[in-house]
């Protein structure tokens, strides 16, 4: 099978008429019906048109005509289960996490120091310009 037999497949999963996928491309009914030779520009143009298309099977025929775009729902909690490579890099994550939460704290910590010494050095100064 080559590119416009697949191109006729699609039409027909689709349902739309030549006229139609002409339109949508920008090519000619013609065209559509009798090009044998599909270069980068016509197959920019239908992949445009039609992004479901699976441009790989569109060219070799390989994999699926239409290409699922719904996103993958993994929760981050359930990944250690599908591979021990992912499980491992999860609870990296995660040590990492608690990690970034404990320098947030001392961060936290150190500034009320630092706040606090400025202070006492302004009340040193103003005590040593009262004298």
């Amino acid at each position: 099978m080559n590119i416009n037999n697949r191109i006729r497949k699609f039409i027909k999963e689709k349902n739309i008429s030549f006229r139609e996928f002409a339109e949508k491309t920008g090519m000619s009914e013609s065209n559509v019906r009798l090009s044998k030779n599909y270069g980068s520009d016509k197959l920019g143009r239908i992949i445009k048109a039609f992004p479901e298309l699976n441009i790989i099977w569109l060219i070799t025929g390989e994999g699926d005509m239409l290409i699922n775009n719904e996103p993958k729902k993994i929760s981050i909690n359930n990944i250690s289960g599908l591979y021990p490579a992912f499980g491992q890099k999860n609870n990296e994550l995660i040590e990492c996490q608690k990690k970034i939460i404990q320098l947030q704290d001392e961060i936290r910590k150190l500034e009320k120091d630092l706040f606090k010494l400025k202070l006492e050095k302004n009340n040193i100064f103003t005590q040593l310009e009262n004298k």
